[in-house]
């Protein structure tokens, strides 16, 4: 039986995508050989009306379920339907969460490409992908273990002379010769603590994540898995914010990707966005 495209057939049927590659990390799996990688689809078009009240942008990977929940789900899913057709191995699953770098994994694995916005690209689905990773005791004889996983800055974009994320970037996160995560608006609405004016400033309407340099690509165009057509999905109001107790947070967001970063960072953005859009009021 031929493994690798047994999974291969088994992605595309799933509807997401799947690459292979070698792996000599014992640190986590004492018997590992091979890294199955795994992307998943998250893009989705916005056919929402804008209104007039104060709201707070999220990043489209977190709206609806949580990736590292559902990709963990899925690679579960997969290793369960590899040991039903008699392919037993012991296995990881790795999903954000650990030491692995899970994005030069990707590349390694042949997924996808670097873009300039230090996003991984797949002709499936552009740059809107979550990547998942499973360790397997299983060695897929690859051929690529002695190829280095290069630091993201040494690896050849595929962008050609393009340049609409650095210049759709609004902190000047981006530049040609890489990335100043400090700067970036997502980070920036993840880190814990007290916001420096300019970060409140920086963040503009964002309440969690950002997906200006994505938006922008025209990699990206059309890249959609699904669609949002309530505003409050990935707009919400920011008095809804600001009021919510803790198990409301839990009720609302509990299942999504912005809830592991806590109630008092996301109200510590809410004030930060409802501040931003009372100034651009003024002007």
């Amino acid at each position: 039986m031929d493994i690798k495209k047994t999974i291969e057939n088994y992605a595309k049927e799933k509807g997401f995508i799947a690459g292979f590659c070698d792996i000599d990390t014992t640190s986590i799996l004492d018997t590992a050989k091979s890294a199955i990688i795994i992307g998943v689809g998250y893009g989705k078009k916005e056919r929402v009306i804008v209104d007039d009240i104060p709201r707070g942008r999220l990043a489209s990977y977190a709206v609806g379920p949580d990736y590292h929940i559902s990709i963990r789900i899925i690679l579960s899913e997969l290793r369960d339907y590899l040991h039903k057709l008699g392919i037993l191995f012991d296995s990881h699953i790795h999903v954000d969460s650990g030491p692995l770098p899970e994005r030069l994994l990707a590349l390694k694995a042949g997924i996808g490409r670097l873009g300039k916005n230090q996003c991984v690209f797949s002709k499936e689905f552009g740059s809107f992908f979550n990547i998942g990773c499973m360790l397997v005791s299983i060695p897929l004889h690859l051929g690529n273990s002695t190829r280095p996983i290069l630091a993201a800055s040494n690896v050849v974009s595929h962008c050609g002379n393009c340049i609409a994320c650095i210049i759709a970037c609004p902190t000047g996160a981006l530049t040609e010769n890489g990335y100043d995560c400090t700067k970036c608006i997502s980070y920036i609405t993840q880190k814990r603590g007290t916001l420096q004016d300019w970060e409140q400033q920086a963040i503009g309407h964002h309440l969690f994540g950002c997906d200006i340099c994505q938006t922008m690509c025209p990699k990206n165009t059309g890249k959609h898995v699904g669609e949002i057509t309530d505003i409050n999905e990935i707009m919400p109001p920011l008095e809804s914010i600001l009021s919510m107790t803790k198990s409301k947070f839990k009720e609302r967001y509990g299942n999504t990707a912005m809830y592991w970063r806590g109630l008092q960072t996301v109200k510590r953005n809410a004030l930060a966005v409802l501040n931003n859009f009372y100034k651009k009021g003024d002007n």
